[in-house]
């Protein structure tokens, strides 16, 4: 009898008034093994890290301590740089959004000059009749 159909089987039993087994797993041995070799394996690369990382600090300790510090330094001057670049760009972004206004208030007639008075209103036309 197949892993299938005897599952079915005890599926089936649950609805003709047998126990319900569907829940049962008749592999959980297998799983439960290959879950431990993977945890094994595992916990084995992590050794071979642990015991490689203190070989090195042995070897190199000072000269890696002195490579990581450059590296950081390198990525903190670069990380300044941008927001300092970043800044230059939004407060041009920013003058240049002020200039919009100023194009668009001269357009329509507005001074850009605030001592510039503006035009007066032209004179209505003299009403003939008068």
């Amino acid at each position: 009898m197949s892993e299938h159909e005897q599952d079915d089987q005890c599926t089936q039993g649950s609805r003709n008034g047998g126990p319900d087994t569907s829940f049962l797993d008749f592999e959980l041995h297998a799983v439960m093994f290959d879950e431990a070799e993977s945890i094994v394996r595992e916990a084995y690369r992590e050794l071979l890290k642990d015991a490689a990382k203190r070989h090195l600090e042995q070897h190199w300790g000072d000269r890696i301590t002195a490579l990581a510090n450059l590296a950081v330094d390198q990525a903190m001057a670069d990380a300044d740089a941008n927001l300092a670049i970043q800044a230059l760009i939004e407060a041009r972004n920013q003058a240049r959004r002020g200039l919009e206004d100023r194009v668009q208030g001269i357009i329509r007639g507005k001074s850009d000059d605030p001592t510039e008075t503006p035009d007066p209103p032209a004179d209505p036309p003299a009403d003939p009749q008068s």
